[in-house]
């Protein structure tokens, strides 16, 4: 008996969690851009396409500060998530890239 109790209050608590931080549910893959490093790429993406998502980032893109994307496959859908001083058109041309590149 006591162990259903614990796992309904784990479970309320997950729920919780999640709604109050969204972003840290869980990704597919995370590209972290940080001005002035390398970029880290982390996540289901082939080695092959991480230098061509580095690049896009630190030459094409080239944020004014740190930026971090957060992806998650949904069967061929993708879903991203922006986090950083990224204006809406930039956003695009990031989410377009990553579309094109990594499907």
């Amino acid at each position: 008996m006591e162990g259903r109790v614990r796992e309904s209050w784990t479970d309320r608590l997950g729920s919780f969690l999640g709604r109050l931080f969204p972003d840290l549910s869980a990704a597919d893959f995370t590209i972290n851009y940080r001005p002035g490093k390398p970029v880290r790429v982390r996540g289901k993406i082939a080695r092959a396409k991480v230098p061509g998502i580095a690049g896009f980032f630190a030459r094409d893109l080239n944020p004014k500060g740190p930026v971090t994307v957060r992806g998650t496959w949904s069967g061929r859908a993708l879903r991203l998530r922006f986090r950083g001083p990224l204006n809406e058109p930039d956003a695009q041309r990031a989410r377009n890239f990553l579309l094109e590149h990594l499907i």
